[in-house]
């Protein structure tokens, strides 16, 4: 029988310039870096890899390397397949039986949407950040509100934006959408 070590919790303060944990060590601060951990689920993954591996036996025996999708897809036929998992997941969502059952569906529509973002990139797009200069209004409104109330914390909101390093927001054009939303 294994025995399983029990981990120490560890406390962590971070100040959003620095992390400190209980047992003395440091690390940078957190906030503001992606999360991928947080982002994704283990066991979703776990089965997107086994509904990848499945489908490397191709029509005619063969097995095709893990990343063949990556050597070029077009668009169409990605979202040809996209909209033939969606319609599995639906089914199988309204309670009908679809061909492969719901978990292959939705693997099936993550596999398209990665490809089809893929091929995005390949055709010389860069990264995206959502970030308030995009990508639609409603989310860069919430996220000035979310900076409007984290500026709460400092006696002067402008102080706040430099050090949160949002220097690509004009500080005038915010204060004057926060005091016009503060009149309403």
């Amino acid at each position: 029988m294994s025995k399983v070590n029990k981990v120490e919790k560890i406390a962590e303060t971070d100040t959003g310039i620095l992390r400190s944990f209980s047992t003395g060590a440091t690390r940078d601060t957190a906030e503001g870096k992606l999360d991928p951990e947080g982002f994704t689920n283990p066991l979703v993954m776990k089965q997107f890899y086994k509904y990848m591996n499945m489908n490397r036996l191709q029509s005619d025996g063969k097995l095709r390397d893990s990343d063949n999708w990556q050597k070029g897809i077009p668009l169409d036929a990605y979202m040809k397949s996209l909209k033939r998992h969606c319609d599995e997941a639906w089914l199988e969502h309204r309670g009908y039986k679809s061909d492969a059952g719901i978990r292959a569906a939705l693997c099936g529509i993550m596999f398209n949407a990665m490809g089809y973002l893929q091929v995005l990139f390949k055709e010389g797009g860069a990264l995206q950040d959502f970030d308030g200069r995009e990508p639609t209004p409603e989310i860069a409104e919430r996220l000035l509100m979310v900076e409007f109330v984290e500026q709460k914390k400092y006696s002067d909101g402008r102080k706040w934006l430099r050090e949160r390093d949002k220097s690509h927001l004009d500080l005038d054009a915010h204060d004057e959408w926060i005091n016009g939303r503060n009149e309403k």
